[in-house]
């Protein structure tokens, strides 16, 4: 099996305004030679779906809308060790779970990789048939240095 070093991936559902955000960037990356050769996947709003992500890779960055009370388009990198995730119930659907319910499973079953990082936009709006928030939108340039200051700090610490 093939152990890539970092893989990209978006949550969020696109239909919903700024929840489409890290559905946007992928699609960015995806013209971008310096991107050409990091797994860029898009698991939409299937969360539970990102442990069939993380057992061949030894970092995973998470793109999504994080609601954190700050002004709409702020983004913040922060690892998960840095986060006191809160899981809502111990019970789930398999079409109601968020990140915090995949993390404690993956963790439950051995999955986890060595180093989750999560960038966390500031979502201004969540409404159906909604684009991208002017605030949001202007955030993607800002977004995209922060996954290339993340991917050459990856591949500085592979190159040890």
């Amino acid at each position: 099996m093939i152990k890539f070093p970092i893989k990209i991936i978006a949550i969020g559902n696109v239909l919903y305004g700024d929840d489409g955000i890290g559905y946007s960037i992928l699609q960015d990356l995806r013209k971008r030679p310096s991107f050409s050769g990091i797994p860029l996947i898009n698991c939409g709003v299937d969360a539970l779906s990102l442990i069939d992500h993380f057992s061949d890779t030894e970092q995973v960055i998470i793109i999504d809308a994080v609601k954190m009370g700050m002004q709409p388009g702020t983004i913040k990198v922060f690892e998960t060790s840095d986060v006191e995730f809160t899981v809502l119930s111990k019970l789930f659907s398999l079409h109601g779970i968020n990140l915090a319910n995949v993390l404690e499973l993956a963790e439950l079953i051995g999955a986890i990789p060595d180093k989750i990082t999560i960038v966390g936009v500031e979502p201004e709006q969540l409404q159906a048939g909604k684009g991208l928030s002017p605030a949001v939108a202007d955030a993607r340039t800002e977004i995209i240095d922060n996954l290339r200051s993340l991917i050459f700090e990856c591949q500085h610490q592979i190159r040890g």
